[in-house]
C-alpha cells in the first residue's frame, strides 16, 4: 500500500492474539489502515499459526521509517 509501512507477524495463534497486536501498536501511535490475517489450524503436536500483515503509518498519516525506534523489540 502506497504511503503505509509493511508489518509482518508471524506466531502461534491463540485467542485475543488480533487484540493484543492492536494494543500494542496503538500504544506506539501506530496506526493500522489496513490487513491482512490468516491462519493454520494447528492439531495434538503443534499449535495454530498465524500470519498477520499490517500496512501502518504514523499519528500523522506516514510511513514508519525502517530506522524508528518503535520497531526495536
Amino acid at each position: 500500500m502506497k504511503g503505509a509501512s509493511e508489518l509482518a507477524i508471524v506466531a502461534d495463534d491463540r485467542p485475543g492474539l488480533l487484540a493484543r497486536l492492536a494494543g500494542v501498536l496503538s500504544l506506539h501511535r501506530v496506526d493500522v489502515v489496513a490487513a491482512v490475517v490468516s491462519t493454520v489450524a494447528g492439531d495434538d503436536a503443534a499449535p495454530g499459526a498465524a500470519f498477520d500483515l499490517f500496512h501502518v503509518r504514523d499519528r500523522y498519516g506516514k510511513a514508519i521509517a525502517a530506522d524508528d525506534p518503535r520497531w526495536v523489540a
